[in-house]
């Protein structure tokens, strides 16, 4: 599990924003998983899910399709604190194909 890239602000809530390009080059099987912060600052009490609690999950996801990667997620994220998520929140996993069973 690696970052592929830099976070950047949320498209449409400012204005003059500035975006960058960054390219990441990903091997048949890889996994891109892109989330809003929504996921990462899951809390219970002091407690955040963050980066690596974020990573911590995806350590599981050997071998899963995109979708069953994002499902996971979700569970985690559901499953991290007692209250219903307060914040909004967005997956995205896409799976690049090419080995068997894909």
């Amino acid at each position: 599990v690696e970052p592929a890239a830099e976070p950047q602000p949320l498209l449409g809530v400012m204005e003059d924003l500035e975006l960058y390009e960054q390219t990441v080059t990903l091997d048949p099987g890889d996994v891109l998983l892109c989330v809003t912060d929504g996921v990462t600052e899951r809390r219970e009490g002091t407690r955040m899910l963050g980066d690596d609690g974020l990573a911590d999950v995806l350590t599981t996801c050997t071998g899963l399709t995109a979708g069953a990667v994002a499902a996971r997620i979700m569970r985690a994220v559901e499953r991290f604190a007692s209250d219903a998520p307060s914040d909004d929140m967005a997956i995205l996993a896409m799976r690049v194909p090419g080995l068997q069973n894909d």
